[in-house]
């Protein structure tokens, strides 16, 4: 990655509120300030800056979201969550949100849970877990179906050996096309001796379904 390409925590207040204003015009979400410049004033006469401001109306009420970034190569303890809820108590913003590049602290989520301030994590896709493997993305799921035809044992051919009293010798049949004539000259299909067989493989080839 260049240098001109690397993040600092300007684009990565950026990112965030391209997110944000993305994916929150399906629903409702638009973003009414980002960066330096975007204020609030608190019940207490002071001013606070806020990363990015978004609003969202779902038709008979609106309510204000302040989300605070951290481009941080630490996890975000609970220090921060107190600020972030100090922030929003003055203020009056409905509610919070903290997104962080390297996630949070115990004692940080334990916090956010009790003030009710949301944790989000947004990191550079292929930075490495901490065991040194890459990171891995959900992106979807993939269902795949498939189905597969099963033949069963079937006879189609046999080999009848001719024994005599100076060699012997075999010859290959078509059981379909071979008839066997009886003492009472009655001709047999030659399958019909065969199919026993056959009924017995069937009934030991048994289909397995996990």
């Amino acid at each position: 990655m260049s240098q001109a390409n690397e993040l600092d925590w300007k684009k990565y207040e950026a990112i965030t509120k391209y997110i944000y204003e993305t994916l929150g015009r399906t629903s409702g979400v638009k973003v009414d300030g980002f960066g330096p410049n975007c204020k609030l004033l608190g019940k207490s006469g002071v001013s606070h800056q806020i990363d990015v401001l978004t609003s969202h109306t779902d038709g008979s009420h609106s309510y204000q979201t302040a989300i605070e970034c951290k481009y941080w190569n630490k996890k975000i303890n609970k220090d921060t969550v107190m600020k972030v809820s100090a922030i929003i108590e003055d203020t009056g913003v409905k509610k919070g949100i903290i997104v962080s590049k390297s996630g949070f602290t115990s004692d940080g989520q334990e916090f956010a849970r009790h003030k009710n301030i949301g944790l989000v994590q947004l990191k550079e896709s292929g930075e490495k877990t901490p065991d040194g493997q890459p990171e891995k993305i959900d992106i979807g799921i993939l269902e795949l179906k498939a189905s597969c035809t099963i033949h069963r044992p079937e006879i189609l051919s046999t080999v009848i050996d001719y024994v005599e009293r100076d060699n012997t010798y075999s010859e290959e049949i078509n059981i379909y096309s071979t008839s066997i004539k009886l003492p009472s000259g009655q001709q047999v299909p030659f399958s019909s001796y065969t199919r026993v067989f056959q009924d017995e493989l069937h009934s030991q080839y048994k289909l397995r379904i996990w």
